[in-house]
């Protein structure tokens, strides 16, 4: 929404009209797992840290506030004060330069945060759907994106080590499918994925079919994921 926020700090929702950000979509917004205090927030261009200003070097980054999941926060799991941004592609706005995923690293070693670098290309021709979870070992991640028009899923596996810049490709049909819009989740005990889709589908076959809400399993061991049937 238009700088629009909502805190859980006392325990009930509470509305807050500080922020700087804009978003017709996706967005995403992180903090401290200990005490519950704002670290930094994105809608998958800009980044705003704490005090609602604009992180240093924290413009430009290659999501979109048109993007049904423009942005992922995920902490760097070998370092406390650093954390990946994800970025997912836009379809509908006409802006987006791009239809790849991206990666930038945070750094909040001060306080105000600064991105150490950005926009490093992983994966070309992706919807806008973008989800996340904790590995099977709970100290790891898996970051799963979906092709645009293909029945495949991409997932990466975030470790001490980094970012696995090869994915773990599971793919569920060999139609021609339109998944550029819509959203996917994983369940909170990492077993599930949901899939859905705001279009039809296309049939390389036949006429237009249904893009229906779809289930899959997930393995948070390999970043596998099979149709659940």
């Amino acid at each position: 929404g238009e700088k629009a926020g909502i805190t859980f700090k006392n325990g009930s929702p509470i509305g807050i009209f500080d922020g700087q950000m804009f978003a017709d979509e996706g967005c995403a917004t992180i903090s401290d797992k200990k005490t519950g205090e704002l670290l930094f927030y994105t809608n998958g261009l800009t980044v705003w840290n704490s005090k609602h200003q604009i992180m240093k070097n924290g413009t430009d980054l290659m999501g979109d506030y048109s993007a049904t999941q423009s942005a992922l926060i995920v902490p760097d799991p070998g370092n406390s004060l650093q954390y990946y941004i994800f970025t997912a592609p836009p379809f509908t706005s006409g802006t987006g330069p791009t239809s790849s995923l991206y990666y930038s690293l945070v750094s909040l070693e001060n306080p105000e945060g600064e991105l150490l670098y950005k926009n490093y290309s992983l994966y070309d021709g992706l919807s806008e759907k973008l989800t996340g979870t904790l590995d099977c070992s709970g100290k790891g991640y898996w970051v799963v994106v979906h092709s645009a028009r293909k029945g495949i899923f991409y997932s990466y596996h975030i470790t001490s080590a980094g970012v696995n810049i090869t994915p773990v490709i599971s793919k569920y049909t060999e139609e021609i499918v339109d998944a550029r819009y819509g959203y996917m989740k994983i369940s909170p005990d990492r077993t599930k994925l949901a899939l859905a889709s705001g279009k039809v589908g296309s049939s390389s076959t036949g006429p237009p079919i249904p893009f229906p809400l779809l289930l899959f399993n997930f393995n948070a061991e390999t970043g596998n994921l099979t149709l659940n049937n």
